[in-house]
């Protein structure tokens, strides 16, 4: 019997790809400066960096008031 295709899911994210996630941030960025929303690309900027610096480095992925900018 063939396996049934599986749905995605949620997951804790400890599956999440950074690689793909910190594309998607920079990407969200660059869409957003194109379209004059300054603000909101920034916040994604920030997002990015604190993925490559803090992230990328070893330390946990959580919520921080850094990865907001504040």
């Amino acid at each position: 019997m063939a396996n049934p295709i599986k749905k995605p899911t949620l997951s804790d994210g400890t599956g999440i790809n950074l690689r793909t996630v910190l594309a998607y941030a920079r990407s969200a960025q660059r869409a957003l400066e194109l379209e004059g929303e300054e603000d909101s690309a920034l916040r994604f900027e920030l997002f990015a960096d604190y993925l490559e610096k803090d992230v990328a480095n070893g330390k946990p992925f959580g919520f921080t008031y850094k990865s907001l900018g504040l």
